[in-house]
C-alpha cells in the first residue's frame, strides 16, 4: 500500500490526535519531512498530506481556523512571497485586522482566510460580503502603509499592486465579487498565486506608488514541506 492510501485510511487518526496509531512508515514519513514530531505541526502535516495526493478538503480537517491561515500563509512563503500574518492597525481611529499580508515585492495580497463550511455559512451572499470587507481593508491598508503607520509593513520606491482576496475551505462556486476580489478555494489557491501577474487586469488590483517591503522580522519562521 503506497503512502497516499496509508495516508487516507488513517487520517481520522490524526484528526483524533490518536498519533500512536498511525503506521510507523506513515509516521517515519511525516517525521522525516518535517524534521520533528508530526503531532505539534498541524499545517505542515496537511500541506504533506496534499502533497501525497490527498484532496485539500480532506487534508484540511486537522486544522482550526487559525491554523488554516497559517496554511495560506505557508503556501505564499513556498512560492516566494514574505508574509505578515495577524496584522492589525488603525486608521482614522477605526481598528483593522488582516489575516495574511504577503509581497514579493511587486505584488502584495491581502487575505481574509475563511473556514466556512457548506453547513456553518450555507449563503453564498456571505462570502460575498466578506469579499466586499476586504476590499474596504485592502484600502485601507495601502494608507496606512503610504503613511508609513505599520512597522513591518514599509513602502519603498517603485510602484506595485496590492490585491485583496478571499481564500475558503471548500469551493462555494463564487469567483469574484461585486469590486472584483477574487474568492479561492484552498484547491485552487496555490494555482491562483502562481498565475497572480496574468490576470491582474481581471480582478480588483489598487496600484500603488510604492512597493511593498516585510522586515525580516515579520515573516513567520518554519520548515517549509516542499
Amino acid at each position: 500500500m503506497g503512502l497516499r492510501e496509508e495516508a487516507l485510511r488513517n487520517i481520522h487518526l490524526m484528526v483524533s490526535g490518536r498519533w500512536d496509531m498511525v503506521p510507523s512508515n506513515l509516521l517515519s514519513y511525516f517525521e522525516e519531512e518535517l524534521g520533528g514530531d508530526p503531532s505539534g505541526d498541524p499545517v505542515g502535516v496537511a500541506f504533506l498530506l496534499i502533497k501525497l495526493g490527498v484532496s485539500p478538503e480532506k487534508a484540511i480537517a486537522l486544522l482550526n481556523w487559525r491554523d488554516f491561515e497559517g496554511l495560506c500563509e505557508r503556501g505564499l512563503q513556498i512560492s516566494g512571497f514574505s508574509t505578515k500574518r495577524g496584522l492589525r492597525f488603525t486608521l482614522q481611529g477605526k481598528r483593522h485586522e488582516i489575516d495574511v499580508v504577503a509581497s514579493d515585492y511587486e505584488v502584495t495580497l491581502v487575505l481574509d482566510c475563511k473556514m466556512w463550511s457548506k453547513g456553518s455559512s450555507p449563503k453564498v451572499y456571505k462570502i460575498f460580503e466578506a469579499a466586499e470587507h476586504q476590499y474596504s481593508r485592502a484600502i485601507a491598508l495601502k494608507q496606512a502603509i503610504e503613511r508609513r503607520l505599520l512597522e513591518d509593513v514599509r513602502p519603498e520606491p517603485g510602484h506595485g499592486v496590492m490585491v485583496p482576496c478571499v481564500v475558503t475551505w471548500l469551493d462555494f462556486g463564487a469567483k469574484l465579487s461585486k469590486s472584483g476580489v477574487p474568492i479561492v478555494p484552498i484547491s485552487k489557491f496555490p494555482s491562483f498565486v502562481n498565475d497572480i501577474r496574468s490576470i491582474l487586469d481581471e480582478i480588483a488590483a489598487l496600484e500603488t506608488e510604492f512597493r511593498v517591503k516585510i522586515g525580516r522580522e515579520a515573516s513567520s519562521q518554519h520548515r517549509l514541506p516542499l
